[in-house]
């Protein structure tokens, strides 16, 4: 799909993004597809017979974004975890109001202070959105990472998902 803030550029997206700032216009209806696409994929996990409570989903910049709006915002059981790196929660301005499932599902957000993509308050809004509409919701922060993740992200992601399906 071409994504505006690639000037256009046809790229794999989850949907299109106009900026990555928080005061940016977002691309409600491409969001709102994504988020109905990634619960088809969940339930093709179910229908294999994986229960939605041993399902942990997330992702990293777009794919975290994707996780948290359609994980919020579309009722449905809960899944075990949600994973967010380097991410935002799109469509902000509609929440708390917008969130409607996953309110006691664990929530792990991590973020980089020298990430140059989503900026770290664009991250911290994003947990204080969170945290408003969701107890568990916990927000990492790690020293000189950009966008992108290491070791002690991936370590402390793998302890997250350990936790929420020993639960």
């Amino acid at each position: 799909m071409p994504v505006a803030v690639n000037h256009g550029m046809v790229m794999n997206s989850w949907f299109n993004i106009f900026g990555l700032k928080s005061t940016s216009d977002e691309d409600e209806a491409s969001i709102e597809a994504a988020a109905k696409h990634l619960q088809t994929l969940i339930a093709e996990q179910e229908s294999l017979g994986i229960n939605r409570d041993r399902i942990v989903v997330g992702g990293l910049s777009q794919g975290g974004a994707t996780s948290l709006y359609s994980l919020l915002t579309i009722p449905q059981k809960p899944v075990a975890g949600i994973i967010g790196l380097s991410t935002w929660l799109p469509l902000h301005k509609k929440f708390p109001k917008a969130a409607k499932a996953n309110l006691e599902t664990p929530i792990f957000l991590c973020h980089g202070d020298a990430d140059g993509i989503v900026s770290l308050e664009f991250g911290q809004l994003t947990a204080e959105k969170l945290k408003a509409v969701n107890r568990h919701a916990e927000f990492n922060i790690y020293p000189g990472l950009p966008h992108w993740v290491n070791d002690k992200e991936m370590n402390d992601v793998s302890l997250f998902i350990n936790k929420c399906l020993s639960r």
